[in-house]
């Protein structure tokens, strides 16, 4: 992860987590280092985040996360 105090552009998150809403302001390079500051931040405060739930705003509007599966090379689940 990139430094989150060096350069970069402000990017606005929020998440539901097992506690509630978070919300947070980082610096970050992209929204994809956004997303992994946030989620950095949560797994070192022992937090467990609804991934369906992110939104980052930032340049060029507010996006939400998608959720991302990985399948083999006939369609089924890796992690079956």
């Amino acid at each position: 992860m990139r430094p989150s105090n060096i350069g970069g552009t402000e990017y606005r998150v929020r998440a539901t987590t097992d506690f509630g809403e978070m919300r947070r302001v980082c610096r970050a390079f992209d929204r994809d280092d956004a997303m992994e500051q946030l989620l950095s931040y949560c797994f070192s405060e022992g937090l467990a985040v609804d991934i369906d739930t992110v939104e980052i705003a930032g340049p060029g509007g507010t996006t939400r996360a998608a959720r991302r599966t990985s399948q083999d090379t006939d369609g089924g689940d890796l992690a079956a």
